[in-house]
């Protein structure tokens, strides 16, 4: 199997402020990195398939004390809040983590001190990092992430886009006709209807009294052109 160890003054790790280096012949490369700090971090950017995290856990003052630790894998994949029950001696370095296995990928490491009752101080010793037997993946220590200003994470986020411009929506164009009011046939109302109807009854019965007046008139005049019928 393919192993790396990194010992806690490895150059990839970033630590937060609130640490302090504790020399000990029986610690990993001589010394730790101890913290009492609540929210005191460190981060390591790695490759590999398994992961131990090691640590000392100081004496005990009390049967309580419990030495905790938030770790974090990637954002959140695998989290959780680590505790040692301290003894009246150091217990020298302890494995107080260990992974199964990872996905064949970087990955990130952060572990963060919790301060709570009856908590003692932590002391970060080393990690060991490894990959399958015969695996052509090997086990990396990766150089830590920079933060980025405003200006250069604008400027990613440009060339991002140019790079993946699907990323983008896509625009849509929308057909738009227009109507010419000549063409529109005219608009009418039911008072409309209503007024229609009725000149058109009116215009009817007037051409039927004219007609029946015309006949009068007729048969009159065949009558008095006739005479008068005797019996």
């Amino acid at each position: 199997m393919s192993t790396i160890n990194a010992d806690d003054t490895d150059s990839h790790y970033v630590y937060s402020s609130g640490w302090t280096v504790q020399n000990a012949p029986q610690e990993y490369g001589g010394g730790t990195h101890c913290t009492s700090t609540d929210g005191a971090s460190v981060k390591l950017n790695f490759r590999g398939k398994y992961i131990v995290i090691y640590a000392t856990i100081p004496t005990a003052t009390s049967p309580a004390d419990t030495a905790r630790i938030d770790f974090d894998l990637d954002n959140g994949a695998r989290a959780g809040t680590l505790s040692q029950r301290a003894f009246p001696a150091p217990i020298w370095g302890h494995p107080i983590y260990e992974s199964s296995g990872l996905p064949e990928t970087d990955h990130t490491l952060t572990l963060t001190f919790v301060n709570r009752p009856d908590t003692t101080p932590f002391c970060f010793d080393r990690v060991e990092i490894s990959a399958d037997i015969g695996s052509s993946y090997v086990p990396v220590l990766l150089d830590p992430t920079p933060a980025l200003s405003p200006r250069e994470l604008e400027s990613v986020q440009i060339e991002r886009r140019e790079v993946f411009p699907d990323l983008a929506p896509p625009a849509q164009t929308i057909e738009v006709k227009e109507f010419k009011a000549a063409s529109l046939p005219p608009a009418y109302t039911a008072q409309d209807v209503q007024a229609a109807a009725l000149a058109g009854g009116a215009v009817g019965g007037f051409a039927a009294a004219c007609l029946m007046l015309f006949f009068i008139w007729i048969f009159k005049k065949t009558r008095k052109t006739s005479g008068d019928l005797k019996i």
